[in-house]
């Protein structure tokens, strides 16, 4: 392996550690604590993880909670479930975002 693979190889293994970090916080901090502030952890430790992206996904998501109080009358409730539907959403993209996209869109930079 050559020095920027193995930066590359280091840099993904310490997001998805990072990422992985502000799961198990989150759901650590859901069960014990009474006013449930982990969503708000989560959400603003992930769209610093996954910029610009998730500031995309934030609006979908946002969206959709919307959609549901506009349909039903209440609002989204505060589950693990949720938690770990909106980690895994703001997860995928940036991880698509940072190691798919990125190096696809250097490596045809490189090129011209």
């Amino acid at each position: 392996m050559n020095a920027p693979n193995v930066i590359f190889w280091g840099f993904k293994i310490v997001w998805v550690c990072i990422c992985l970090a502000v799961l198990v916080i989150s759901g650590a901090s859901f069960y014990s604590s009474p006013n449930h502030d982990s969503e708000v952890f989560l959400v603003s430790v992930m769209l610093v993880l996954a910029f610009p992206i998730s500031f995309l996904y934030a609006l979908l998501f946002a969206g959709i909670a919307r959609a549901y109080f506009f349909l039903t009358g209440e609002i989204i409730p505060s589950t693990f479930i949720t938690i770990c539907i909106n980690w895994l959403g703001f997860f995928l993209l940036g991880y698509i975002q940072w190691f798919q996209v990125a190096p696809w869109l250097l490596r045809k930079l490189k090129k011209m």
